[in-house]
Order: C-alpha cells, then sequence, then structure tokens
C-alpha cells in the first residue's frame, strides 16, 4: 500500500489559472524522521530514506526518482529546440572523422581514429610497412551501453595480445578481457568486479592486477596466471587512507609498486621474479614520485619544500638521506611533472598561476624554458616511450587555440607541429582570452581565467558563467573545449575561478583550501563572483555558477552563503551531503578521505565541516534557479546526494525559482561515454543556462 501511495504522490500535476500554458508542481518527498546523535549533537534528516547503496533500488526510490525525471523534463520541454540548436551549434565544430598523430611502442606505431557518425575511437596500430590492425573498437564495444568506459589497455609482451578493462553500468568496476590481434579472438577472464589497472607481466600468461576493499579502494596486487586461473597474493597495504597501484618501469625489466595517499606516498621496486624491496618509508607528509633512468633513479619530492625538488639516488636507494639533489626546490615554482631521458630532463613546473616546459641537460645541468606564442596555455605530456629519443612530446592548447602535438628538440628547443586540432567553423580572431586577479576577503588574489568575444564589451549587461572545482589539488587548466563557444557565441562572459584548494599557485594554494581551510574555496568562488561584477563584467542576478563532483560541493556551498549573486547554478554529481557521507566509513572512498576533508569522527573536524556542508546549512531564502545532475550507479557521489539535496532546498525555498533533479538511470560519476551523448548533455545544461536567468 506505501508503494502506490507514494506512486500517486510522485505523479501529482496541477494546471495554473493564471497562464494558459502547463504548469507541473514538482514531486514532494515524504519526510521520515532519520535521529543521528555525534559529539553530544543530535540533527535530523528527513531524507535520509532516500539513500541506499545496493543494485537493487526499492522501487519507493525509483519511483521518486522517475517522478522528478518526469517533473524536469516537462520544465525543460521548452528549452528543447534551443538545446537542439547548440548540439547543432557543437557538432559542426567537430571534425567528425579524424584520426590522432601515431605514436612509436616497440615496433609498432600506435594511433585511434573516429569516423562520421561514431559515437566512440578505433585503436589501430601499423608496422613500419604501413601494414594495419585493428586493435579494439570501442563502437562495438559499447553497443547497448550507456555507461560504458574502458579504463586500461595494454598490449602484451610478446604484441599479439592486448587485454583491457570494461564497465558498462557507470559503475566504475570493471571486467578483464583478452583478445588476440592477429586473430581477432576475445576471451573472457576470471578477472570480474575488479579494478580497473594492471599491468602484464613478463609474458603473455601473466597478468598483475589490483582488489579492492570494501570502500573501492584498491589494496591488494595479484599475479593471476591466464592460464591456470591460479593467483598469488603480492602485495597489500591496509592502511585504510593509502591507494596501490603498479607500473611497469620504461625498461620493462621491473615494476614501481606505489602506496599513495592524499599526503604521503611510498614506493617498491618488484623485480621480474616478485622479489620486492623498499625506495623510501612513508613518513608524515612526505609526498615522493620515482623516475627510473638507465643508471639511476629521479625522484620528484617535497622532503625539502612543498613545490618539490628533484633528486637522484643509485637505484637501490631505501632512504631520503641518500638522496643528491638535482634541481632544488624553488618556492615559486610548483614542479608538476618530469619526464627522464637518456641525455635530458622534461620538466613541467607551475609560476604565478601558468605552466612552464623546461628541457634540462643531464650531462650539464643547464635548463631552458620553452617559450609559446600565447600568454594563457596549457601544456602536458604525450606517449613518450622511447628512453634514448632527441625529442619531447608534448600537448599545446589554449582556450582559443586548439591542441597541437608538438615534438620538441632536446639540443635547439626547434618545436616541430605534427598535428593541429582541425575545428571547423571556428575564428581564433573572433575570441580573448585574459587572466584576471579577484582580491579574497583575507586580500589573497584569486586568479580567474576568462573567455570573451573581442566585440563584447565590459559592462554590466553581460550575461556571465562562472565555473569552479578547487579541491584535491586538482586544477581547471586553460585548455581548449568546443563545446564552450556555443555560450560565448551567445555574448556570455565565460570565466575559471582557480580558488585555494587547487594547487594553480603551488602546493601551498592547495593546503590554504582543505580540511580546517575549506571555507577558503568558498569565499574565494564568491569573491571572484562580486570582482566580476565590480569591474562590471556582469552583474548581480546575470551570473550563473557551474560544478561537478567536488565542484558540486562548492556550488552548494556559495548558495548557502550568497544566493543573492547568481542567476542560476548547475551542480553535477554534486557532493552535497557531505557531512553524512564522511560520516559513513561503509561507502566508498570515504575512509581514503578523510586527508582532504577531515574525519568527522573528530569533534573539531565534524564541527568545522558541519559549518558548511551545503545540505546540512540550508536555510529559508531566496534560492536561484538549480539544476541538479546525477546517476544512479554513480560509486563515487551517491545519487541520493543530488536527490536529498533537491528535496531539502524546495522545503525551504522563498523564491520562485525552479530546482530541478534529473538522475541518468543508466550512467555513474562520468555520465555520457559516447562523444555525441556527451554534446547533448551539455547542451542540456547549456539550455537551463540560458533559458533560466
Amino acid at each position: 500500500m506505501k508503494i502506490i501511495i507514494l506512486r500517486i504522490l510522485f505523479g501529482v500535476i496541477f494546471i495554473a489559472s493564471c497562464s494558459d500554458k502547463m504548469s507541473f508542481a514538482p514531486p514532494t518527498a515524504p519526510k521520515h524522521i532519520h535521529q543521528t546523535k555525534i559529539h553530544g549533537q543530535e540533527f535530523i534528516d528527513n531524507y535520509a530514506w532516500l539513500k541506499h547503496t545496493t543494485k537493487n533500488h526499492p522501487s519507493e526510490i525509483i519511483d521518486y526518482l522517475n517522478a522528478e525525471n518526469h517533473y524536469t523534463s516537462k520544465m525543460m520541454e521548452k528549452t528543447l529546440s534551443l538545446r537542439e540548436r547548440i548540439f547543432s551549434e557543437m557538432k559542426s565544430r567537430l571534425k567528425e572523422s579524424d584520426e590522432s598523430y601515431p605514436y612509436q611502442y616497440k615496433d609498432y606505431f600506435y594511433y585511434h581514429s573516429i569516423l562520421d557518425g561514431e559515437q566512440h575511437r578505433s585503436y589501430y596500430r601499423k608496422d613500419k610497412n604501413n601494414n594495419i590492425e585493428l586493435i579494439l573498437d570501442y563502437n562495438k564495444l559499447a553497443k547497448g551501453s550507456q555507461g560504458f568506459s574502458v579504463k586500461r589497455r595494454e598490449i602484451s609482451p610478446s604484441q599479439n595480445l592486448v587485454a583491457y578493462t570494461v564497465d558498462y553500468t557507470g559503475s566504475e568496476t570493471y571486467d578483464l578481457y583478452i583478445k588476440n590481434i592477429k586473430t581477432g579472438k576475445t576471451i573472457e577472464t576470471k578477472l570480474k568486479n575488479i579494478f580497473g589497472s594492471f599491468v602484464w607481466g613478463n609474458d603473455d600468461q601473466t597478468i598483475y592486477y589490483l582488489k579492492e576493499d570494501h570502500s573501492k579502494r584498491p589494496y591488494q596486487i595479484f599475479k593471476y596466471d591466464l592460464n591456470t586461473g591460479n593467483e598469488k597474493l603480492i602485495y597489500e597495504d591496509k592502511d585504510e587512507k593509502y591507494y596501490v597501484y603498479i607500473e611497469k618501469s620504461i625498461f620493462e625489466d621491473k615494476y614501481f609498486i606505489g602506496s599513495e595517499s592524499y599526503l604521503q606516498t611510498e614506493y617498491h621496486i618488484m623485480d621480474l621474479n616478485d622479489n620486492i624491496s623498499l625506495i623510501n618509508h612513508r613518513r608524515k607528509d612526505h609526498r615522493y614520485f620515482p623516475f627510473e633512468s638507465n643508471e639511476q633513479l629521479y625522484i620528484l619530492s617535497n622532503k625539502d619544500g612543498e613545490n618539490f625538488a628533484i633528486y637522484t639516488c643509485s637505484k637501490k636507494c631505501a632512504d631520503e638521506k641518500d638522496w643528491t639533489v638535482l634541481r632544488a626546490h624553488n618556492p615559486d615554482q610548483y614542479i608538476v611533472n618530469i619526464s627522464v631521458f637518456k641525455t635530458h630532463l622534461a620538466i613541467i613546473f607551475r609560476e604565478n598561476g601558468q605552466q612552464y616546459l623546461s628541457i634540462r641537460n643531464k650531462k650539464t645541468g643547464n635548463e631552458k624554458i620553452v617559450e609559446f606564442p600565447d600568454e594563457i596555455y596549457s601544456i602536458s605530456m604525450a606517449e613518450n616511450h622511447i628512453f634514448t629519443a632527441s625529442k619531447f612530446r608534448f600537448y599545446y592548447e589554449s582556450p582559443i587555440t586548439p591542441y597541437s602535438v608538438i615534438d620538441i628538440d632536446f639540443e635547439t628547443l626547434e618545436k616541430t607541429v605534427l598535428k593541429t586540432k582541425d575545428v571547423p567553423h571556428y575564428d581564433k580572431s573572433l575570441y580573448q582570452v585574459k587572466r584576471l586577479w579577484a582580491p579574497s576577503h583575507d586580500g589573497k588574489l584569486i586568479p580567474i581565467t576568462m573567455v570573451a568575444l573581442k566585440s563584447l564589451q565590459q559592462n554590466s549587461m553581460n550575461f556571465l558563467s562562472l565555473y569552479g572545482y578547487s579541491s584535491y589539488g586538482a586544477n581547471i587548466d586553460p585548455g581548449f573545449r568546443i563545446s564552450l563557444f556555443s555560450l560565448v557565441d551567445r555574448e556570455v562572459v565565460s570565466a575559471t575561478c582557480h580558488a585555494r584548494g587547487s594547487s594553480t599557485l603551488g602546493m601551498n594554494w592547495y593546503m590554504q583550501g582543505k580540511l580546517l581551510n575549506k571555507i577558503n574555496t568558498f569565499k574565494d568562488f564568491i569573491s571572484c563572483a562580486e570582482f566580476l561584477i565590480q569591474e562590471k563584467y556582469s552583474s548581480k542576478k546575470k551570473i550563473s555558477i557551474h560544478g561537478g563532483s567536488a565542484g558540486g560541493l562548492l556550488i552548494g556551498a556559495v548558495l548557502n552563503m550568497r544566493p543573492d549573486l547568481f542567476s542560476s547554478a548547475v551542480a553535477q554529481v554534486p557532493f552535497v551531503d557531505s557531512l553524512n557521507t564522511m560520516l559513513d566509513d561503509k561507502l566508498p572512498l570515504t575512509t581514503n578521505e578523510y586527508e582532504e576533508w577531515g574525519n568527522p569522527n573528530d569533534k573539531e573536524y565534524f564541527n568545522y565541516m558541519k559549518s558548511y556542508a551545503p545540505y546540512e546549512n540550508i536555510k529559508s531564502q531566496n534560492y536561484p534557479h538549480i539544476l541538479a545532475v546525477s546517476g544512479l550507479h554513480d560509486t563515487r557521489v551517491g545519487y541520493w546526494e543530488a536527490a536529498k539535496w533537491v528535496a531539502k532546498l524546495r522545503e525551504f525555498n522563498t523564491s520562485p525559482n525552479y530546482i530541478l533533479l534529473k538522475t541518468e538511470m543508466e550512467k555513474g560519476h562520468a555520465g555520457a561515454a559516447g562523444r555525441y551523448d556527451y554534446l547533448k548533455e551539455l547542451a542540456y545544461i547549456y539550455a537551463f543556462i540560458l533559458t533560466y536567468k
């Protein structure tokens, strides 16, 4: 009887007398009192019943989510033609048939291609005589699945096989398959529902793979025999803060085993006989990363400074006291990554918010910074498998410059552009990029990346889209997104706030926006909005804000703090029920993330998290239009976080603005896998932003 009542309640529709258009009432989520007592405090969660962590969801929850989807669909009907136009624009900027520039690995050159009308890439290789072989066709693999993803694919030592891990639900749980590239035959293995990462052993019969614990933490490495199905435990980390992974060295004569948390790392070397030796023991706040050379190890470490330095040591070094400084710590330069070659190092670092590439001669120590034409740009490492190479390959792009694959000569620094992304119907000269600096509540200057039409006047009438993330030290680098121009061409100013919690200005920038400093992230974001208003890039009620996952926590927090600034908000797979999630150590990721948010079983952290947690701090006030998007199979941020948040927002919202929930019933955290489906999702969000102003 209860289920029948709920179905009727969730499907109520009424006709408004004030208009000839139909108006639909949002679903009303029932309240069921759920009391929690911790640290002497009691608090009530009326919507806790929406949380369900198994795959078989109760019918009343599915009914409610379907009712919310029906309501959202009705409220978004008027955006249908706009969504179709935006999708058509985005699609027109795709080169629908394209292929990547090949990279060499052993005897073959590897690349991927995609054809007009295809959602996914196909992966190929060719030999030196241009004989082409199909490795994997993702379109065939993905057929019938909306949550499809491949975590990893790797060629076997003989180069005859490819192993790959596939998820079809979006839950980020993978099965491992083996395909014979020569015959095209694919076989299943016994490795089901595993973590997606793995490496081949020293032959075509051995795989090293990872097992997860109850919280989806990869914590064990097993050696698996493909012929017999036998397996053997190789390594285990019982500390719940650490993730384990394994990778093969560039010379393929050993393996690196890493245990990594948000604040510490520890590495071991394993030889081909499974003998394991420690590089350096874990200790508080020490993060280090080993890179192999022919004669020694290169180690990126923060032992002498938070922004990292580069050290060398013998391959059997087991204590950091034996490390020799190669590139000393520079407090103004945060070293992001290095790539080691026989004669040179390629080093990517950040300074004052901008990425730089430098090339260092290993013999002389001479280091040169590479110059680029754009003032604001992004660089990242491409495939570099040849240790003896005389050139370094990388990707280069800016918000208005499509990415290029570039080789740079180690000696002359001459750059050779191998391929530039072809973007039809795009004219770079129409657009501008600016780096702005917004003063925050404590005087810190927050970097903003802004993209707009050159012809757009700087005045308060402009509509502005403000994006943010700023957690885990992750950065939103200024890369090229073809989808963005469907907003910018409509005279929308696009801005990204690089608040504390990212590492845009170095590791200290990250530390100032986590744990007991997390509120800085939200105040920085609000300061970015206020600065853009003050400088007349936009005005109050003309700013739409957007964030996903931990960026959804950011959106939820600032909506509680300053809803008056914004016209609308989009929160994708939002981490908005953060306090309750961090109190549940049975959920995936929770214990590992104590180092990011704090452990609420500690009263100090509990009180601090409770002071900003989006769900806990909803109050009676005028909220702007809100769209929350979640995935039913999301194992990172449960679908119930958005559902509970929307239900409570509607209960307390005193404005006439719409609060919408869209749950993707066949997807997970990453959303759509296919390129057209992905663009349709973006078109949906952009149409909401442009319509609900």
